[in-house]
């Protein structure tokens, strides 16, 4: 068995009378996630610690929300909170399902471009978790392939609502249920997230966001799913969004020629860059990709149909 961090055993000392801490399953700038059994429930969960240092950070308040959100989102493609707590004064926690698989990024890594029914499954489940977060109140704010998790079974799940944010109506009220959280930008002058998959209005700071940003970023990783790059590529994050204002996005056929038009012309409007250009809610773009997925299914059937007479003649010939 790996050995564990000195994290590890610090929160197993504050946490040991009902989590047992086996190993380490990943570590990032905010904090590490252990692989631990849950003694009362004897069962296997992830335990997402964040790290010391930030305890007295806006990581922490970014922490201590996103725990906040998760606990009240309950859909099959979102991962969900079992458990939460502090320790130590410095210690922030919460729980997991640990789920057998990897993340999108990690399966990109392997495979850049994904066969067109798996990256319209995913795109799909994804866009259910999103529409139930809207409809309770919350944006998620950083969809992109790390924050999205492929089961071993190939189910779908969101993660991470870290900076999600709650959804205001016209006349500035909310359906959230907790506080909204603003995070401070960077020192670049970008709201804190991942500039290639942010919304224009996003990267702009605008206040008004809507749910369209997470079309946005759900139309970049879909394309980036099929094509094995972002529409808008750049060294750095000043080129990217130079690009994004500059030009419209790509056809996704023309690095991947055998996707469906369909398919392109919803990735094109849900990455229009005028969220008024883009679908009306993230359903209406889920409802595109399940019209393109059935006709995708239905032209297999239909080669298969074709062959399978094409060999009833040649025997009824023989």
């Amino acid at each position: 068995m790996p050995q564990r961090s000195e994290l590890g055993g610090r929160i197993e000392a504050a946490l040991g009378d009902s989590y047992e801490v086996q190993r380490e399953l990943a570590s990032g700038g905010m904090a590490t996630v252990f692989l631990a059994r849950e003694k009362k429930a004897d069962r296997l969960v992830a335990l997402k610690v964040l790290h010391p240092e930030m305890a007295k950070s806006v990581g922490a308040q970014r922490f201590r929300h996103e725990v906040e959100v998760a606990s009240r989102l309950e859909h099959p493609n979102i991962l969900r909170v079992l458990d939460h707590g502090e320790a130590g004064g410095d210690l922030l926690w919460y729980s997991m399902p640990y789920v057998s698989g990897e993340t999108l990024r990690e399966r990109l890594a392997r495979e850049p471009q994904l066969p067109l029914a798996d990256a319209l499954r995913i795109a799909r489940d994804v866009a259910g978790a999103l529409e139930y977060a809207h409809n309770a109140g919350y944006m998620h704010r950083d969809v992109k392939p790390d924050n999205i998790l492929v089961t071993e079974t190939q189910e779908t799940l969101l993660a991470d609502f870290g900076i999600a944010r709650a959804v205001r109506n016209a006349d500035g009220s909310t359906r959230a249920a907790v506080t909204d959280v603003e995070v401070a930008t960077t020192t670049t002058g970008f709201v804190i997230g991942s500039p290639q998959y942010m919304s224009p209005e996003q990267v702009g700071g605008d206040p008004s966001l809507d749910g369209r940003t997470d079309q946005y970023s759900l139309g970049t990783v879909l394309y980036e799913m099929l094509a094995g790059e972002t529409p808008f590529g750049g060294r750095n994050a000043q080129a990217v969004v130079a690009k994004m204002f500059a030009s419209g996005a790509p056809s996704v056929r023309v690095t991947r020629p055998d996707v469906p038009v369909i398919v392109d012309d919803a990735i094109k409007r849900a990455l229009s860059r005028s969220r008024g250009d883009r679908f009306a809610t993230i359903s209406e773009f889920a409802s595109k990709l399940q019209i393109a997925s059935s006709d995708a299914r239905a032209g297999v059937g239909g080669a298969l149909t074709k062959i399978a007479s094409r060999l009833r003649s040649w025997s009824v010939r023989e």
